[in-house]
């Protein structure tokens, strides 16, 4: 039984957590479309979607609600608190 079932990231898709990682990055939508080889039609459309799904109308409120303010989605798309990053 995997016990991180319920967290609000889980419901992203692993592209919609590329794209959030890249705004967590301090990155512009043009920069992650273009590390991404998308458009940036594409990442907005994503972020459209990760909004939608997670019921937030912001990329601040987004982050906001999946890291508490305080954390980041690390590479396997899995979100960590900066302390827990820390230690």
């Amino acid at each position: 039984m995997d016990v991180h079932t319920n967290r609000p990231a889980d419901r992203l898709s692993p592209r919609e957590r590329d794209i959030i990682r890249g705004l967590m990055a301090g990155m512009k939508v043009k920069a992650i479309a273009r590390e991404l080889l998308i458009s940036e039609f594409t990442v907005r459309n994503h972020l459209r979607r990760a909004y939608c799904t997670m019921n937030v109308h912001s990329a601040a409120s987004l982050i906001a609600l999946l890291c508490g303010g305080d954390a980041a989605i690390g590479a396997s798309g899995t979100i960590r608190s900066a302390r827990a990053q820390a230690r």
